[in-house]
């Protein structure tokens, strides 16, 4: 008996606590779905479900996920050499991840049957997503300063 209950107490926390990681997860994905598919449909977005839109942005986030360590580490990394100023790292780091996040909403978009993007709706939410890029601070990455 004691056994089967380490059991179940060794598998049933991680099982829980990733369970809830992967719902928090998904609420946030779906959040950034509906409000990137309301200013998308604004700009000749078309979609067929809220479930299509949901499916639009993971395929578009998973796609983009190599190219957006890419597009992070790339302007730090020329920071840290000395190559750019903080500043301008930090709008490198912009210009390519709405660009990388563009490319990657393109191919979801020619992926999917259920939605159709028009350019102008993907560069509206990439430009958009990447705001963050902006404002975003790297203290100990770039000696306490911001870039």
């Amino acid at each position: 008996m004691d056994l089967l209950r380490k059991l179940r107490d060794k598998l049933l926390a991680p099982l829980l606590g990733y369970g809830i990681l992967a719902g928090i997860a998904l609420a946030v994905v779906f959040t950034l779905a509906i409000l990137g598919g309301a200013v998308m449909r604004a700009l000749g977005f078309t979609y067929q479900s809220i479930g299509s839109i949901l499916l639009f942005f993971l395929l578009s986030m998973l796609l983009d996920l190599p190219f957006d360590l890419l597009a992070g580490a790339l302007p730090r990394a020329l920071c840290s050499m000395g190559r750019l100023p903080p500043g301008w790292a930090r709008g490198l780091h912009f210009l390519l991840d709405a660009a990388f996040s563009a490319m990657a909403m393109a191919a979801a978009d020619a992926l999917m049957v259920s939605v159709s993007a028009t350019p102008l709706s993907v560069w509206a939410v990439s430009l958009l997503f990447a705001l963050p890029c902006l404002f975003e601070r790297r203290g100990r990455d770039s000696g306490g300063k911001a870039g």
